[in-house]
């Protein structure tokens, strides 16, 4: 007998790792997210880096473009642009100079001892604005004074004018040309004083009358007369030029406006000058060229150096005072036997230190007297066991590009047949007038506010540093001479150079 059975029948169960696939697709997409994202914000940060790295290097290179920019007006002697003209390199410049104290700012004055560029750099195209750090670059160069040259070659340097009188005579003690430079005043030889030197006039005019002999050029900044005998035997350039009588130039005349020749005067050599003028029997012996374009050389003119007491710092020397009375007889005992250069502070010595009678100072080693002045006369001298430097010293206290004679410096005057003579090279540098006179001779240099020589006084040049202090030789008038670079770095960027920038 079959059974049959009937129920329900019993559906196949689900797996139990359903959605798994899933889960395992949105995890690799999550990573492949997460690697996108991680990869797109490193190339956009290294987009952002590259970015401020070009901004830096355009900045520095900007930066220092203002630096060589600013070092190109300084050599000519101009104040350079505070920016730039347009266009990439873009930077701005800040100046400061010295003076013997802190920085100043501006440009350099005729004087200064260093100037400061601070060149601020801007790149041309800046990073991003997150990342602005290569956006300017500052850079800071500070430059010396070429006015540093160890002697100097001018045998009387004044800072106004310089007198020839009476039959005295300007001549070499070596195989150097002597030169006399004057700044802003006048340059006279009226006599029969024969000048063996070139003659450099910055500002002033220049008068050579009577039987003035000049063995060397002349040049002026202003008005050449000459007269009378006279016999300029180099060659001359001046603003303008006016001979007479039977006077004779023997080289070239460069003239900027009008020059004159009247009576029976000469210019031997060319002439060049915008206009010329002659009358008489007066000539000229070479080519004449007129015309506005006539090449003139600009004369140069010293730069007055304020030498204090304090300036130098008087290494090697021994130091030693004066005061009350003081002559040769009083100073000998100090320089007596010496084996080190001496320097005698005479600045407390009553009127200076005078010589009446024929003393004698004799030098063992260099010497270096200050004082308020010096009167020398009366016959005295000074000479040398072997030979030996000397300076006299009215010190200039005033930092000012100028002589200041006051509050207790005078005029020096050298007189009555002295003598700095037997083994002796001196120098006298004084900020108030000086004179040489009646017969007195002299182997060195004159340094001051006014020179004269005068009635049959003879200057023998010969060329001596300053004690402990460098001066220019010839250098410009009124400006600063560039020197060499003393450092170059990068700062922090000058926060005046943000006021300066919002200016472009």
């Amino acid at each position: 007998m079959l059974r049959l059975t009937t129920g329900t029948t019993t559906a196949p169960a689900e797996p139990r790792d359903r959605g798994a696939a899933l889960i395992a697709v949105i995890g690799v997409m999550a990573v492949i997210a997460i690697i996108t994202i991680t990869v797109a914000g490193t190339t956009l940060s290294a987009l952002g880096v590259t970015s401020a790295t070009r901004a830096g290097v355009q900045a520095q290179a900007a930066a220092e473009a203002g630096i060589a920019a600013a070092n190109a007006s300084l050599a000519r002697q101009a104040c350079p642009p505070l920016a730039s003209p347009g266009g990439a390199p873009r930077y701005t410049i800040k100046l400061s100079y010295q003076s013997g104290g802190g920085w100043i700012d501006g440009c350099p004055q005729s004087g200064s001892t260093r100037v400061r560029v601070l060149s601020t750099g801007t790149a041309d195209l800046r990073g991003p604005a997150n990342n602005a750090s290569g956006d300017t670059r500052t850079v800071e160069a500070i430059y010396g004074s070429a006015a540093t040259e160890p002697v100097v070659t001018a045998a009387i340097t004044a800072h106004s004018g310089v007198a020839f009188t009476d039959s005295s005579q300007l001549q070499p003690g070596d195989d150097n040309q002597p030169v006399v430079q004057a700044g802003a005043g006048n340059v006279s030889c009226a006599g029969s004083n024969v000048l063996t030197a070139d003659l450099v006039i910055a500002l002033g005019s220049l008068a050579l009358e009577q039987s003035c002999q000049l063995f060397g050029t002349a040049q002026v900044g202003g008005q050449a007369r000459i007269a009378g005998s006279v016999i300029v035997h180099g060659d001359l350039s001046a603003q303008s030029l006016t001979t007479s009588q039977s006077s004779i130039v023997r080289g070239n005349a460069a003239i900027v406006k009008a020059a004159t020749l009247t009576d029976s005067s000469q210019v031997q050599g060319n002439l060049n000058a915008e206009s010329l003028v002659t009358t008489g029997s007066s000539q000229v012996g070479g080519t004449i060229t007129l015309g506005p374009s006539a090449p003139v050389p600009a004369p140069t003119g010293p730069r007055w150096v304020d030498f204090s007491y304090e300036k130098p710092e008087w290494t090697g020397f021994v130091k030693k005072s004066a005061s009350g009375i003081c002559n040769f007889l009083t100073l000998q005992p100090l320089v007596a036997d010496v084996s080190s250069p001496v320097l005698i502070d005479a600045r407390g010595c009553i009127g200076g230190i005078r010589t009446l009678t024929a003393e004698i100072l004799t030098l063992s080693n260099d010497l270096v007297i200050i004082a308020n002045s010096f009167q020398l006369g009366g016959s005295a001298q000074f000479q040398a066991v072997g030979s030996a430097r000397l300076w006299l010293i009215t010190p200039d206290e005033t930092n000012d590009g100028a002589p200041t004679c006051a509050g207790g410096p005078a005029a020096s005057v050298i007189s009555g047949s002295f003598i700095a003579g037997t083994g002796v090279t001196a120098m006298l540098y004084t900020p108030c007038p000086l004179t040489m006179m009646n017969s007195a001779i002299w182997h060195g240099q004159f340094y001051g506010a006014t020179v004269g020589v005068r009635m049959s006084s003879i200057l023998r040049y010969q060329a001596m540093p300053f004690p402990g202090v460098n001066v220019s030789s010839v250098p410009r008038a009124g400006v600063f001479e560039l020197g060499a670079r003393e450092s170059l770095r990068d700062v922090a960027r000058d926060p005046s150079a943000n006021a300066a920038e919002a200016t472009q």
